[in-house]
């Protein structure tokens, strides 16, 4: 009966969160009407720092909150300050969940201890949070020492969440912030309960219809809103990209909530760089780097729905992929191929704010500034978009070149076979730059907050970049027209950045030891590693050979490979390849021991991320 007449909530405090539809929202509306007739008079608090809430009911929980005891502890005054400025530089500049304003009021409230912030338990949480992810980039804390330092903050904040009072929106920010932390652990799985929470939460809020976030007059509050709601879609699609599971939400429901607002006060100061090449129109705001971030990430959603589903179709011929990738034969309607992928990211670049470009902040630009890093980031996640994007072509290609060998682009002129062979070609490039990116702005501190994404994102973006490599070097073709010095000097690149980025966990050394196996074992096993003529000639004479040069290379090659390049993913080949043992004691020939459990038809090398980066 109670879920027939809809459960009793305060409504004063709290909306109603499935929907106006429920059989109980008309009775939910009398009892709003009644309580408001009934209710006493607001809380008056005493005078002190504002808080800017609009009054909105959504924002805390509606509970009596616990003394939160020893985990009510907090750093020194000084140090805390240095770690709540660190978050709002380098942190909310990139992932705007939280409200500063409001924030800092709370923050400002809490020290002079006169009982103003509304529960007070879940802010301490959040707060804990903060420097949690503060400590991780704080140039004052030695680099081998933030791990241990953001630890102490996140246990804090764990004894302090409560997790059967969370329909607010404060809890979102937290699952979300905890989403953010986990992603630098080897919590993987935990790290997706807590956004699978926020997500959940936020829907349960209704933040994901739009007439939520237009309630309050506030245009402060109203960004906000958006921004929690656009915070879960954006770290569900990172987490779908990273871990290789479906996003959690679709399309339709990340785009039925506008982007966010732009706010009087969130205005930025003009990059020294971009002095009087911006009109007054381009003046930069918080929300521009946050909206085009989720542009691009409905994008990476794009590539995800399309090339990385378990639900893709086989495919068995050099035919079949250019049907699958680039035709979209046999596709449900809605559904994209490459080309049209690479339009989409090719317009997301031209129309991006001439502020947020990376051509406009060079390399020997000092000190660095919030654009110019929202630049050099944005333009990193563009190049991780476009290598995910291309890389399944250059997967299915590694996989059916040997195969058909009458039908290679070497041997042929068919537009179609062309079209493949130069999306591997850029799809290798793209690795490349992104390399060369990180390679070029990095700084001798590995966790400085630098013109680079944060260090385990800049992980990531190697370890992929780096099996692309792999994947080049066992191409004949791919190495005529790339040549294997420069991707020897790419794959030097990625194991000095790799190393300089150890500091901060085994784990990393663990992916280190991962690329060189398959540097060794791969090749090895497609029969590829071989002397090639002088680097200066040898794409004049892979143009110049006869066919029967190229099908005697290709003889060589390891034939039987039969399966499709988007079978679903799993992380199959790392389970059965690379050992729990011995791992950091890597040698080159050990390699030549697993060639005999290497199974040639098991791309997965290439398509995943060993789970605990």
């Amino acid at each position: 009966m109670p879920a027939m007449i809809g459960v009793e909530t305060n409504e004063l405090r709290r909306q109603e969160p499935y929907g106006s539809s429920s059989a109980g929202s008309f009775i939910q509306h009398v009892r709003k009407v009644v309580e408001q007739k009934t209710a006493s008079p607001s809380t008056v608090y005493p005078s002190g720092t504002v808080r800017d809430q609009d009054n909105n009911p959504l924002m805390v929980p509606n509970v009596p909150c616990d003394k939160a005891g020893e985990d009510s502890d907090l750093p020194g005054r000084k140090r805390a300050d240095s770690l709540f400025a660190v978050y709002w530089q380098f942190v909310h500049s990139l992932y705007p969940f939280l409200g500063r304003r409001m924030t800092t009021a709370d923050y400002e409230n809490l020290w002079k201890g006169n009982g103003l912030i509304p529960h007070e338990r879940s802010f301490l949480c959040l707060l804990n949070l903060i420097f949690a992810l503060a400590s991780q980039l704080s140039p004052s804390i030695m680099p081998s020492e933030r791990a241990a330092s953001a630890a102490v903050f996140h246990t804090r904040a764990k004894h302090l969440l409560d997790l059967e009072n969370t329909a607010s929106v404060r809890y979102v920010q937290i699952y979300l912030l905890f989403g953010l932390y986990l992603q630098s652990t080897h919590e993987a799985h935990q790290c997706w309960v807590f956004v699978a929470l926020a997500i959940r939460t936020a829907q349960s809020l209704e933040l994901h219809m739009p007439e939520t976030n237009e309630r309050p007059s506030n245009s402060r509050m109203r960004s906000l809103l958006r921004r929690v709601w656009h915070g879960c879609v954006l770290m569900d699609r990172v987490l779908a990209m990273a871990y290789g599971r479906p996003c959690m939400i679709d399309r339709r429901v990340a785009l039925s909530v506008p982007l966010s607002l732009a706010v009087e006060g969130e205005e930025m100061s003009p990059d020294p760089a971009m002095l009087g090449s911006t009109s007054p129109a381009e003046q930069p705001a918080l929300g521009d780097f946050f909206n085009q971030s989720m542009l691009l990430y409905g994008i990476l959603h794009d590539v995800l729905v399309n090339f990385y589903s378990p639900q893709a179709p086989h495919v068995h011929s050099l035919d079949d992929v250019y049907h699958h990738y680039f035709e979209g034969y046999h596709r449900p309607r809605g559904e994209l191929d490459v080309l049209e992928i690479d339009r989409k990211l090719s317009r997301w670049k031209k129309e991006l704010p001439r502020y947020l470009e990376i051509s406009n902040y060079p390399l020997n630009q000092h000190p660095v500034t919030v654009l110019s890093r929202q630049a050099v980031i944005l333009h990193q996640r563009f190049l991780h978009v476009r290598l995910l994007s291309l890389r399944p072509v250059l997967s299915a290609f590694i996989t059916f070149d040997n195969y058909e060998k009458q039908a290679h682009p070497c041997l042929e002129t068919f537009l179609s076979r062309r079209v493949i062979f130069q999306c591997c070609l850029v799809c290798v490039k793209v690795a490349q730059e992104s390399i060369d990116l990180i390679d070029k702005r990095r700084t001798e501190d590995p966790g400085a907050a630098t013109n680079l994404a944060a260090w385990w994102y800049n992980v990531l973006f190697l370890y992929t970049s780096a099996t692309v490599l792999v994947a080049a070097r066992i191409s004949p073709f791919i190495l005529a027209e790339i040549s294997e010095s420069t991707i020897l000097d790419s794959w030097r690149k990625v194991m000095e950045g790799l190393d300089h980025f150890s500091v901060f966990g085994s784990s990393i050394k663990r992916l280190v030891t991962t690329l060189k196996l398959l540097f060794e074992t791969v090749p090895h096993q497609f029969s590829r590693l071989r002397q090639f003529p002088a680097e200066n000639n040898m794409q004049q004479q892979f143009r110049d050979a006869p066919t029967t040069v190229i099908e005697g290379l290709q003889e060589r090659l390891v034939d039987g490979r039969h399966m499709a390049s988007s079978r679903p993913i799993s992380p199959s080949f790392f389970d059965r390849n690379v050992p729990e043992s011995n791992l950091l004691d890597f040698d080159p020939g050990d390699s030549l021991g697993l060639i005999a459990a290497f199974d040639t038809n098991d791309m997965s090398w290439l398509t995943t991320v060993p789970f605990e980066m």
